[in-house]
């Protein structure tokens, strides 16, 4: 499970996530935790977290470059997930999307700007929100208690 918490404000992002990956060994005989892991990351004039499959993320992560565009980023995400769409397979029935969420945050044209970038019933959704007054956006597990912590 994965948590990122952005804070919108003054036309300014500020963004933090938890860095906590567990797995098991696909035979369920070991169950791994580590708290080292890089969520968020900056490429340039844009911050991206990504959730899910720990792997691809990884591999992904690798490919973006500082100089990538929005359009260019997810061009690299959709070619990545094609590869790797075995792994990438729902949880659970019930979750929202295959098991990658790529989320960007950045500046255009002095508004901040958040795109959410998932694959759900063999079709992409690429969301793009531009925030012009300050508010939290929370991305992940337990997201809406996340908010209600923050905001009170």
């Amino acid at each position: 499970m994965s948590l990122c918490i952005a804070l919108f404000q003054n036309n300014g992002i500020y963004v933090c996530a938890d860095s906590r990956v567990s797995f098991d060994d696909n035979n369920n005989h070991h169950y791994y935790v580590n708290d080292d892991c890089q969520k968020i990351r900056q490429y340039g004039d844009k911050v991206i977290f990504m959730a899910g499959e720990l792997s691809t993320a990884n591999i992904i992560s690798n490919l973006i470059s500082n100089d990538d565009t929005v359009d260019n980023i997810i061009k690299k995400v959709k070619k990545q997930f094609k590869k790797d769409q075995s792994k990438l397979k729902k949880v659970r029935q019930e979750d929202e999307g295959d098991n990658l969420g790529v989320y960007i945050f950045t500046i255009e044209n002095g508004v901040s700007v958040f795109y959410t970038i998932y694959h759900n019933d063999n079709q992409w959704i690429v969301e793009k929100q531009e925030i012009t007054n300050q508010c939290f956006k929370a991305i992940g597990a337990h997201s809406p208690d996340a908010i209600k912590h923050i905001t009170n």
